[in-house]
């Protein structure tokens, strides 16, 4: 979470650092099946630990 915290406070889409603004969208997106949490590590912003996220692989229907 930290990196895409990190990736949208310089992409100007929040006004500074804080999860309150990212873990919300991340827990909806894991409901909706986009998102899915592959492991946990230590935060690059403090000793907590932090889920690591990943995109879900889509399954296509085959024609």
């Amino acid at each position: 979470m930290s990196e895409i915290t990190d990736e949208l406070v310089k992409a100007g889409r929040i006004p500074y650092y804080n999860r309150n603004y990212v873990a919300p969208r991340l827990s909806e997106l894991k409901d909706m099946g986009v998102v899915e949490t592959c492991g946990r590590r230590r935060s690059t912003h403090s000793t907590a630990t932090e889920a690591v996220w990943r995109r879900k692989e889509v399954e296509h229907d085959s024609p």
